[in-house]
């Protein structure tokens, strides 16, 4: 029966090495390290909840480039799981600073035609001007405070689950 493996995962990169490394390349290559084989087999079974450790990461990789292989699937792995886990925070805190920027822009702005209304003679076009950029400041606020508020709808996590 053949077990489902996600791709990205390093139950997925193991057994990539060893469908590489073969029977007995895996044999050869768990005597070297001290290991069993029955461990190397265990680390790829996405119902076992334990993996190789950094050394053990690397030593699994080392062998599957030495073997011929291409890439370093364990390490491989590691990147697609860390980007999976603040890609999304990353990318929530980059939407906030964009927020941030447009916000701080708008009431620039709009605070420098207020204060061209503080000069003697503003002429009703001044005023006017003072008030669409009052108006597109209170606009890009909005959005500011609602994509703020999806920061605190989360306790404190950034949206989407990972952490800050």
């Amino acid at each position: 029966m053949t077990i489902e493996r996600e791709p990205g995962t390093f139950e997925h990169a193991v057994k990539v090495i060893m469908d590489h490394l073969g029977t007995d390349g895996v044999a050869r290559f768990a005597e070297q390290n001290g290991w069993s084989v029955s461990l190397v087999e265990k680390w790829s079974l996405p119902t076992v909840d334990r993996c190789p450790n950094v050394h053990q990461a690397l030593a699994l990789d080392t062998a599957y480039i030495m073997a011929g292989g291409e890439g370093a699937p364990m390490h491989e792995a590691h990147e697609a799981l860390l980007t999976r886990e603040v890609g999304e925070s990353v990318a929530c805190r980059r939407a906030l600073a964009a927020t941030i920027a447009e916000a701080s822009a708008e009431m620039g702005d709009a605070t420098a035609a207020a204060i061209m209304l503080t000069q003697p003679g503003a002429s009703p076009h001044q005023i006017h001007r003072a008030m669409r950029e009052a108006e597109q400041a209170l606009g890009a606020v909005g959005r500011l405070r609602r994509t703020i508020r999806r920061f605190l709808s989360t306790g404190g996590r950034v949206p989407g689950g990972a952490h800050q």
